[in-house]
């Protein structure tokens, strides 16, 4: 059978739970605070300011008719109200973002007319407010039908006063939108809440089975069917290390899934044999009740070796219960 592999799994709403996995590892619980109307669920555009035609006047709660899916809630931003052709900016009011933290953000869309062009024309940008300076950028991840997780760092540990602007200048008629939702501070993990495996053991999981081997891997570990990249840090946990014929599960210890919680995580892999999910695929992370292993829900492997790609749990029902993950092969 194909292998799967997981990496960096985040608790975040108001807590940020990091882990990777199946080419895998967990991290960390860090604080994670809310960035004025970066939902965008007031249904307008508060806290935002808009320039030129392409954002509109506002949010959307639609697909706009062409498939556009994959975020947050009842609306996301689009660059394409008024036309593929309209350009523009939206660009959110100034905030502080603490020492050490991030901003974690959806994307969707387009990053150049006409893909594949030598331009990339659609993409967010995080600025220092004091003047203007760029200090990282985003471009869209040329997907229509969902919405990448991405990062914006501003390369230094001390506080600032930034803002966060998405740009649309792509005036053509095809590829030419982008999408954003779902903006929020991450800050510095907690060292003393690791789930990861960057000690290169499986402190706070617990293996079945051989697949896993007795230890994480480093990213010098590269079988066959594994040439991957994205992966979190310098170790992942991978179920080739028994071989692809060997199963095995992969359980962090339990936890209580503390209110307003994403918990997010990379995962690369196979899900079965040949592909596919459902009945016949055998490679998953679950999300389950600790008092009697109920199964919130089941994430397989996406069927691709490489790059890792980010999937989330969020289930506010489960929140106050004790709970733990699962990564089975």
């Amino acid at each position: 059978m194909k292998k799967s592999q997981l990496l960096t799994l985040t608790a975040s709403k108001r807590r940020i739970f990091l882990f990777a996995i199946f080419t895998a590892a967990i991290l960390t619980l860090s604080a994670f605070a809310d960035i004025q109307n970066g939902r965008f669920e007031s249904g307008d555009y508060s806290g935002w300011t808009v320039a030129g035609n392409a954002w509109g006047n506002h949010p959307t709660n639609t697909d706009m008719g062409v498939g556009i899916a994959g975020w947050n809630g009842n609306y996301c931003a689009l660059s394409r109200i008024n036309g593929e052709e309209q350009i523009g900016t939206l660009q959110s009011d100034n905030f502080i973002l603490p020492s050490g933290a991030s901003v974690d953000f959806l994307i969707g869309g387009w990053r150049s007319v006409n893909v594949p062009a030598e331009s990339n024309w659609n993409y967010v940008v995080l600025c220092r407010a004091s003047d203007d300076a760029e200090l990282d950028r985003v471009y869209a991840p040329n997907m229509t039908a969902g919405m990448a997780v991405r990062k914006l760092s501003p390369g230094t540990t001390n506080e600032l006063e930034i803002y966060i602007k998405a740009v649309d200048d792509a005036a053509g008629g095809g590829f030419a939108w982008m999408d954003v939702d779902d903006f929020k501070i991450v800050e510095a993990p907690d060292p003393n809440n690791r789930f990861d495996f960057e000690a290169g053991t499986y402190t706070n999981w617990v293996t079945t089975g051989l697949a896993w081997g007795s230890g994480p891997v480093t990213t010098n570990y590269v079988p066959i069917h594994f040439e991957h990249i994205g992966q979190h840090g310098s170790y992942y946990a991978n179920s080739h290390v028994g071989g692809e014929s060997a199963a095995g599960t992969l359980r962090t210890i339990n936890f209580t899934y503390q209110s307003n919680t994403l918990i997010r995580f990379k995962i690369a892999g196979w899900s079965s044999y040949g592909g596919g999910s459902g009945g016949g695929a055998y490679n998953y992370v679950s999300l389950k009740r600790a008092s009697d292993n109920f199964v919130y829900t089941n994430i397989f492997a996406p069927n691709q070796t490489s790059p890792f790609i980010t999937k989330e749990f969020n289930f506010e029902f489960a929140y106050g219960e004790e709970v733990y993950i699962e990564v089975v092969d």
